[in-house]
């Protein structure tokens, strides 16, 4: 049976919601495997975006690699600690589904917590760009000089 979690999932985390959510919208006919296999899709690009413009607005500020690397290493190691609990919970709830289903085998099989901290790295190596910086808004007085 599906289970309830706050928004945010319990201990703050969001990978317990996420979880949640998968269950709660479980999928009750094949074509669902499809739609949650974009939702994940969709979920791994947005956390690709997300890292990418972290990167680039670290780099902006620390343009030292080496420091980059010390700070960023406490934090790969708290993504792919989440998303190891993440991804150990989702392959669990499909391998229930697939069975309760009928299915062979996973309709998707997600992203190893290896294959994150690989994209963490390719990421982290990947050529400088500077981060985009929104223009100011025309609605906000400008300061007048004196």
């Amino acid at each position: 049976s599906p289970v309830t979690r706050s928004p945010v999932g319990e201990g703050g985390d969001i990978d317990g919601a996420v979880v949640a959510n998968v269950q709660l919208h479980a999928p009750q006919a094949a074509d669902s495997w499809d739609q949650l296999a974009k939702v994940y899709s969709g979920a791994m690009a947005e956390f690709q975006s997300r890292l990418r413009g972290l990167l680039a607005t670290m780099r902006f500020y620390l343009p030292n690699p080496l420091a980059l690397e010390i700070l960023l290493r406490p934090v790969k190691g708290r993504l792919v600690e989440a998303y190891t609990a993440l991804h150990r919970d989702l392959t669990a709830s499909l391998e229930r589904l697939s069975t309760a289903h009928g299915l062979p085998q996973l309709p998707f099989t997600p992203t190893t917590p290896e294959g994150l901290l690989q994209l963490i790295e390719q990421l982290e190596q990947a050529p400088q760009q500077p981060p985009t910086i929104a223009s100011p808004s025309p609605t906000l007085p400008r300061p007048t000089p004196s």
